[in-house]
Order: C-alpha cells, then structure tokens, then sequence
C-alpha cells in the first residue's frame, strides 16, 4: 500500500545520507591537536586575534622593574626632607628617624608600557648604626640599588668621620656580597667591576690612585644655605675634601638647600633618573668653592682638586696616605664639639614603656655599683702590691720616717 512504498523510500534516503558522510570524512586531511587554522585575513583587513596575541605576549615581557635608593649620612643631615621633596610631598617639620624606614614609590613608564617600583631606604644614626647597611644590601638588589650619602654642610666637624664610616661599611658589605656569590652567581663579580672600572674610564689619570664603589653612588651636601656663612678658606677646604672623596669612590657631588627650589629641582631629576632611568640629566660641571658645587662621577681628578693642606702633602705616595692628610686637615681646621652630648633614643617620651624602663634603671644601678666595687677593689690591689715591694705608699712615709727616728742604737759591746 501507500504507507509501506512511503516507509521504503524514507529507508532508502537514510541509507544513502549514511553511506555519504564516511566518505567525506575519509576524503578530509586531519588536523593534529597542535595545528591552527590556516586561514588568511583578506588583504587590507587586520587580524585582531593575532593583535591580541602579540599585545598579551608584549604586557608580560614588560614586568615591573624594581630599584633600589638607600639613603645614609650623619644624625640631622636632612635625609627625611630630601626623600619628601623627591617624592614631592608637601614641606613639614620631619620627625626623627629611628634606626631603619623603608618607603617606596611606584611610576608609569611611557605609553603605558608598565610601571617601574623603587624601594626607598633611609638609615638613621649616622656610623653608630652601619652595621645595618647588611639589611638593605644584597645579592638580588647590588646591579640595581643606587646610593645617596647625605653630609651636613652646616656640621663641618661631623660631615667627614660620618661619611668615611658609611662608605667602609658600605664597602665591606658589597665585597662580601660578592664573595659569598661566587659560586652560585661567578658573573656578579666581573659585573661590579666592569661597573667600577667605566665610571672614570680605563684611561683615566688618576685610575691608580681610585677605589670607585661598583654601584651608583651620589655624595648629596645639604643645607648650603648655612654653609655659605663660613669663611671662605674653610669653605674651599670642605669643597675640596668631598670632591676628592666623590672622586676616589666613584660617586657624583651636589650640593642643595631647602631654601633654594632650582637646587632641588636639579637633585630631583638626578635621583630620577637613578630610581626611574628618566632622561639622563645634563654633565654640566660646577667646581668653584664660592657657588653650590655640581660635579658628576668621572669629571673630576686629583689634579684640578689639589693636595690638603698640611704639611708632608707633597710627598704623599699612596691614597691611603692622602685620605689621612684630608682627614688631619679637617679635624685641625674643624675640631670636634667636645661640648654636644648625643641624644638617646632610648630616652624619648613615644618610646616609653613603663616595665621597661623600670628594668633599665636597674641595671643602671647595679651598672654603677659594680663600678664602684671595681674601683675599691683595684685600689686595694695596688696597695697591697706596693707594701709588698716594699715601697711605702704616700700615707705611710712620714710615719716610717718617724719610727726610723726614734729607733735605739745598736748596742756597743762592754768592754
């Protein structure tokens, strides 16, 4: 009948559309798991696929890029105002440092090709804290940290112990980095003295005479201000003395002022360009002790800079020997302020804690007596070493001079 003609053709279609499809499939080339689309944008059309694949792959390889600013230098110097006005926050009274602070600052590179980080440490104490430059300085940080040691322009007699304190230690910790990496890390050594080598050049004049640190270093004189008040031959002798400390340690000078905005001006685009490698600034050079002075790494020698002036400068045959001649110079024309007492941190009233300053006071005065213990016990010491030498102590000579006196005589014999 009609339904089973129609059920059979119905079948038959089915069998057909079934035999079909294998064939296709067969005919087909396979694609591996691996392989892409081979199709081609039309000439005069953008792929925006492959756009977004190379702006993935151009995002990831711009990663953050992370730096290093450690500020040192003497108690007072004027570390905190310098990292404020770098950082350009508003001018206010800076409150003291204590020990170690660490800030940081973040900046957006050009056309949005991600962002550059600078860790910002600042050292308090001057020397009597260095041995916490080992906390700041390490292997991952050395080829990028750049240093700023800040000097009291206004403290003359201050500035140099405080500086040469600094750059010892910071020294002293640099080579034992590098030692303790030479064997998981061989190449930081030839790194940081390729560094150290390019700062005055391998031809330069002086280049026997020169131990530059293998890092960027800036020597920053702050409070300019006050230090034009000065004579004019100490002032020449303090501008000679830290320009030829920049120049044997491989560092830039500048001096600012927190009264003059174009000197600072001129700091902030240096330290810039250390943290963010903002355009380079200009190698404009400034030497006259009458004017802020201005003096990048490489730019100076010894001949332009003189010898200190004191006697046996002339004969000076080696730079350890120079060192201690500035170092005289300084400590005759400058003395220590026998008079300035330093301030204990321990003895400021946000640090107090009331157990603890109670158990201090203690110890204080079992400190104290133990000392006079100490004291009374030497003393009897040297007494009783004196009456055995016999060798009468200065209480005892007018009596046994008396006694002598009055002795008898030795007995004559009778007849």
């Amino acid at each position: 009948g009609l339904g089973s003609d129609c059920f059979s053709f119905f079948f038959k279609i089915l069998m057909a559309e079934k035999e079909r499809k294998p064939r296709e499939k067969s005919a087909r080339p396979e694609r591996t798991a691996t392989q892409e689309p081979a199709a081609e944008a039309p000439p005069g059309v953008k792929d925006v696929w492959a756009m977004a694949i190379k702006e993935r792959d151009t995002t990831k390889a711009l990663s953050e890029e992370e730096r290093t600013l450690f500020f040192l230098g003497g108690k007072s110097a004027g570390k905190t105002t310098l990292i404020d006005r770098f950082l350009e926050r508003p001018p206010e009274v800076p409150k003291p440092t204590t020990a170690l602070e660490y800030r940081y600052s973040r900046r957006t590179k050009n056309f949005d090709q991600g962002r550059d980080l600078v860790h910002i440490w600042e050292l308090a104490g001057g020397a009597s804290l260095s041995k916490l430059v080992d906390s700041v300085l390490s292997a991952a940080n050395l080829r990028t940290v750049g240093l700023v040691f800040v000097a009291d322009l206004s403290a003359p007699h201050e500035l140099w112990p405080a500086l040469d304190a600094l750059i010892k230690a910071v020294r002293l910790r640099i080579e034992k980095i590098i030692s303790d990496s030479a064997a998981r890390d061989p190449k930081l050594g030839q790194l940081m003295k390729k560094k150290a080598t390019a700062k005055h050049g391998e031809d330069h004049i002086d280049k026997e005479w020169l131990t530059p640190l293998p890092v960027t270093a800036i020597i920053v004189g702050t409070k300019y201000d006050k230090f034009q008040a000065l004579e004019t031959d100490k002032r020449r002798l303090v501008c000679s003395a830290l320009r030829y400390c920049a120049h044997v340690n491989g560092a830039s000078l500048v001096f600012v002022s927190d009264k003059d905005e174009s000197l600072l001006t001129r700091l902030r685009g240096i330290l810039s360009y250390i943290a963010f490698k903002t355009s380079a600034p200009g190698r404009m050079v400034a030497i006259d002790p009458a004017k802020p002075l201005l003096v990048p790494v490489g730019s100076d020698s010894l001949a332009q800079i003189g010898t200190p002036p004191v006697s046996g400068s002339d004969g000076a045959q080696s730079a350890k020997r120079i060192h201690d001649l500035w170092t005289s110079a300084l400590a005759v024309a400058f003395p220590p302020d026998a008079t300035r007492q330093e301030a204990d941190p321990a003895s400021r009233e946000q640090y107090g804690e009331a157990a603890i300053d109670a158990m201090c006071a203690q110890k204080a005065e079992e400190l104290e007596k133990y000392r006079r213990d100490a004291e009374r016990k030497a003393h009897e010491i040297a007494q009783r070493a004196q009456v055995e030498s016999n060798e009468p102590v200065e209480g005892d000579k007018a009596v046994r001079s008396s006694r002598s006196s009055r002795a008898p005589s030795a007995a004559r014999p009778r007849k």
